[in-house]
């Protein structure tokens, strides 16, 4: 008689010796599970052999449908529905009307044989959006392989339920892990060979393959032109690193259920931590579209179908209760879904979901219109309350709250949350690009030793820009430095002396940044107050820097931080700049491949490989920072959790305490006179408000959806003569980017207006003038029903808010 099989219970209770070392044998006792070790161990090999032939089949059907010539037939298949595109309108008008129709109709709530319509409306509802997603795929490279990682989780439930529905789910997470980690080695292992078998990616691959996809062929060696011949190179690698990421995600996973702890705090930390390593894809991709190639937003494709893939199979796996219950127990996280109610991360919702809420709104009160009729597949409505409203009850209540907002602080932030990304995604990144480039051809015909001098000097005052950060000054070395001073070094022996001038500029950077801004800032009371030199984190920070040598915590903050602010906080700090010199010094392993990718960026007209192994040593340097700033933020997160009495006790800054008690009365002032809901707020001043808002968000959305057509795509290898025509105005791209710019130059003009009105308001109010306006201000109209308000109560005063002082 077979022994009965282990269930999840039984597996969250074996010793914690046990947990997550050994995956094919159990580690209980027979008398506890009634398995013996040996046939577990057969039982679990049969099994992964069985995962192993079934994730083989996946992997073969996706090199034989996506990969080139050689590994499968992807041309032929994207041939094929290359001149599908005019269904694709089709299909996604039925698949988005069935999903319409699910939601009037309240499919929610269906019973019995309603149900399993339901379901059958989502597979053909599934279906029509992938087919559509095939057919776009010639507009869209890159869609179908996405619609197969999407598809993928599926079928890996799908062979759970089906093949092993006895299994309990941690188990089979981890044989389904190593066997995804073992295909995601084999596939690398063949595109690589598949590669340097004559299929690298120089001119003659290019052409090859923008015939194969009928495309241009490129008119020169480093024009890279067909997003769909790169897609259909890169396929294979892009499944590798898809099967390895969800192979080590499922394995993580796995030991998370058998964690002592809650397995959906692990769980959540887990998925935090690739959260924030996803933003190194994204770097890569900007960095790739940055050497010419349009494949960025394909790449971000990937990263966000992944990401929500992945948090999906968390969700699937732990429950979405346990999730949000896990969210009090991890520090950082009970921080951010207590920043959720704040104004910024309303105004950053507003801004991500307006245009979409018309139509939401709308699809509630045709719901709430079906459910009026009493239909029997309908939703009751419950009380004569809810039977008045236009609205469905949730949607009313969400109504309702978002017009309770603090609306003028909720607009004013939708501004600067589009200015920010603005300023960094073009401001630093396109102008800093074409200033180095101005640069190198300036000191192409100069000495090296003069070249030196003025690239030291340039560097050292873009590292005293807050918003410049130091990785495209690296990069301009490896381009500029290494170029000058090959012929008197050799190319490895000038790349040695780029790295060390670029070190020095660095340490120096860190210097001057500490003594000469930091300091002399230090004895400023409200830049003291701006760093908030009182709080439990800053405190952490500081007792972390404090440590002599080489602690990981402490190189991590110091390598892994923004350059400007992380060396000017320490300045403020006081810390001692020795210290802070010897924990920089690793961060030579940041710029050493920077600088690697600089000087292969020189070489990529002679053709081979050299492009794209600047573009490895690119993401090789994004994984250093992104690591180091992930691991600083976690050191900085457990300091303060672990030692927040002893940082507590710490003797607080008196100047600080004092400035920020004045400033909460200013604060409580400029709350007053700037509340939307005060009948003294003018009429002029709203509309103002709303156009602000738009026109900044308008500009950004132009930005974003239309980057070339906003924007010229420029590199410190291009030169200005050549991809401007000489001319720096023309990277903006007319008509759309000059009205892009001119959007955001009248919202920069109507918010200096509201803080100019703003700061005459509060020097003309006094404090018994906000008691009035408070005691007249009329209470909230907002209907609790089933919904609890207390999501939208006021901050506390101390929350950090527009004050025109201050800006």
């Amino acid at each position: 008689m077979e022994a009965p099989e282990p269930s999840e219970e039984q597996e969250e209770r074996l010793p914690a010796a046990g947990r997550g070392s050994a995956w094919l044998v159990n580690t209980g006792s027979k008398g506890d599970l009634g398995l013996e070790g040996e046939e577990q161990m057969v039982r679990n090999l049969v099994r992964l052999m069985a995962l192993y032939a079934l994730n083989s089949v996946g992997a073969v059907g996706f090199l034989l449908l996506f990969a080139g010539p050689g590994l499968g037939y992807g041309e032929q298949v994207y041939g094929n529905v290359r001149g599908m595109g005019d269904l694709v309108a089709l299909t996604v008008l039925g698949g988005l009307v069935v999903l319409f129709l699910l939601y009037i109709f309240d499919a929610t709530y269906w019973q019995g044989s309603w149900r399993t319509l339901k379901y059958l409306l989502l597979a053909a509802s599934a279906a029509a959006l992938g087919v559509s997603a095939v057919f776009a795929n010639g507009a869209y490279p890159g869609l179908m392989v996405a619609l197969f990682m999407v598809v993928f989780p599926g079928i890996v439930w799908l062979v759970k339920n089906v093949f092993f529905r006895s299994l309990g789910t941690s188990r089979f997470l981890q044989l389904e892990g190593v066997a995804l980690i073992t295909i995601s080695g084999v596939l690398l292992i063949v595109w690589l060979v598949w590669v340097l078998d004559g299929h690298l990616w120089d001119r003659e691959t290019k052409v090859e393959f923008a015939a194969a996809m009928d495309c241009d062929p490129p008119a020169a060696n480093n024009d890279n032109t067909c997003l769909a011949a790169y897609v259909l190179w890169i396929a294979p690698f892009l499944a590798a690193i898809n099967a390895g990421v969800f192979g080590v995600f499922a394995l993580l996973l796995a030991n998370s259920m058998r964690n002592p702890d809650s397995p959906a705090v692990v769980a959540l930390r887990l998925f935090c931590g690739l959260l924030g390593l996803a933003v190194v894809g994204v770097w890569v991709a900007a960095s790739v579209a940055g050497g010419g190639m349009q494949v960025s937003n394909a790449v971000n494709l990937f990263i966000g179908v992944g990401l929500a893939l992945l948090f999906a199979v968390v969700v699937g796996t732990v429950g979405w209760k346990n999730l949000r219950l896990a969210m009090d127990k991890v520090a950082i996280l009970r921080r951010v879904t207590a920043s959720a109610l704040s104004s910024w991360m309303k105004a950053l919702f507003l801004l991500l979901l307006a245009p979409a809420m018309p139509f939401y709104f709308v699809l509630s009160a045709v719901t709430q219109g079906i459910r009026k009729r009493g239909f029997s597949f309908s939703k009751p409505l419950e009380t004569e309350e809810e039977k008045r409203l236009l609205l469905t009850l949730r949607a009313h209540n969400q109504l309702e709250a978002m017009r309770a907002w603090k609306w003028t602080r909720v607009l004013v932030r939708v501004v600067w949350i589009c200015l920010i990304y603005v300023l960094i995604n073009v401001g630093v990144g396109k102008f800093t690009s074409v200033f180095l480039s101005w640069l190198n051809a300036e000191l192409a015909s100069v000495a090296l030793g003069v070249t030196t001098v003025v690239f030291i000097g340039v560097g050292l005052v873009m590292f005293l820009l807050p918003p410049v950060p130091g990785v495209p000054v690296y990069l301009a070395g490896g381009i500029i430095l290494v170029k000058a001073a090959e012929d008197d070094l050799s190319y490895v022996g000038a790349i040695g002396f780029c790295i060390g001038v670029c070190f020095f500029i660095k340490l120096t950077a860190i210097f001057m940044q500490q003594k000469f801004i930091g300091e002399q800032l230090s004895h400023k009371v409200s830049v003291r107050r701006l760093v908030a030199v009182n709080s439990i984190t800053i405190r952490a920070v500081k007792k972390i820097l404090e440590q002599p040598g080489f602690s990981p915590a402490k190189v991590f903050i110091l390598c892994g931080g923004p350059d400007w602010p992380t060396s000017v906080l320490t300045g403020i700090l006081r810390l001692s700049v020795v210290k802070m010199l010897v924990g920089s010094l690793p961060v030579i392993l940041l710029v050493a491949p920077t600088v690697l990718a600089g000087a292969f960026l020189l070489r990529k007209d002679r053709g081979g490989a050299w492009e794209s192994v600047a573009n490895v040593t690119l993401a090789v340097a994004a994984l250093v920072q992104i690591s180091a700033m992930v691991a600083a933020a976690y050191y900085i997160e457990r300091v303060a959790e672990r030692d927040r009495d002893e940082l507590a006790a710490w003797p607080n800054d008196q100047e600080v305490e004092e400035a920020e008690v004045e400033r909460r009365k200013r604060t409580r002032v400029f709350k007053a006179v700037t509340n939307w809901h005060d009948k003294s707020f003018p009429l002029w001043m709203r509309i103002l408000l709303i156009w602000n808002a738009l026109c900044a968000a308008v500009a950004t959305y132009m930005i974003v959806l239309f980057p070339s057509s906003c924007f010229q795509s420029f590199t410190v290898t291009d030169t200005i003569d050549d991809k401007l025509n000489g001319n720096v105005a023309n990277i903006v791209v007319s008509p759309l980017g000059w009205l892009a710019v001119g959007l955001l130059l009248v919202s920069c003009s109507l918010l200096s207006v509201f803080y100019i009105w703003a700061k005459h308001r509060v020097a003309h109010t006094s404090e018994e003038q906000v008691q009035r306006m408070r005691t007249e201000l009329p209470s909230r109209a907002v209907s609790r029903l089933n919904v609890d308000d207390d999501a939208d109560q006021d901050p506390p005063d101390d929350e950090d808010v527009e004050d025109p002082a201050r800006k």
